[in-house]
């Protein structure tokens, strides 16, 4: 569930981040509407999907993806309108095409935002994984707090407390820092506290 909506929700993020931050008439067009989306918490829509497409992994990975999707979108809009345009200028100047452009100067100078976008909507769709499984699951961490705490058994909502906390460390330590030490700060885009002078 958790690794199929912040998948699709990343991908989906960068790939209408990039089209907005290239077209200036998309970015009018599409403004609005995902202004207008982003203000309404995902928990509103869980009700909705469930009468749409019932209880199960269908409603909790579009739950999701709707989290993911925001944070990813606006960090990779900000990466991608901050590109050097000394860069765009050098490679236009050579002859690059607008692939080769995009691939070249806009998509590195915007990876450390994708990367921040990515960590912060990873931490809001397992916030979100929590709340879809309350509502609209029978199973996962969300359904064990919840259901302890409906049948006042507090042990087994603290139990379930622990364990969201130990997951997301586990996610943190095994995939996001090693994500960001293999990207920006392998590549020189940002160092950890730790490494500056």
């Amino acid at each position: 569930r958790y690794t199929a909506g912040l998948a699709a929700g990343a991908v989906l993020g960068v790939a209408v981040g990039v089209l907005i931050g290239l077209h200036r008439t998309v970015a009018l067009t599409l403004s609005p509407l995902l202004k207008f989306l982003f203000a309404i918490v995902e928990v509103a829509w869980i009700p909705i999907f469930v009468v749409w497409f019932g209880y199960g992994i269908k409603t909790i990975v579009l739950a999701l993806i709707y989290v993911v999707f925001f944070p990813v979108l606006y960090n990779t809009l900000l990466g991608v309108r901050t590109a050097p345009q000394i860069l765009v200028d050098a490679l236009r100047s050579l002859g690059a095409s607008r692939l080769q452009v995009l691939r070249y100067a806009i998509l590195p100078s915007a990876l450390p935002g994708i990367i921040t976008g990515l960590r912060v909507g990873a931490g809001f769709a397992f916030r979100g994984l929590v709340f879809a499984e309350i509502i609209a699951a029978k199973t996962g961490i969300g359904y064990l707090i919840f259901e302890g705490t409906q049948t006042q058994q507090t042990a087994r909502t603290i139990v379930g407390m622990i364990v969201m906390g130990l997951t997301w460390l586990a996610i943190d330590v095994c995939y996001l820092r090693p994500l960001e030490r293999a990207t920006v700060h392998k590549w020189g885009l940002a160092v950890e506290a730790g490494d500056r002078p």
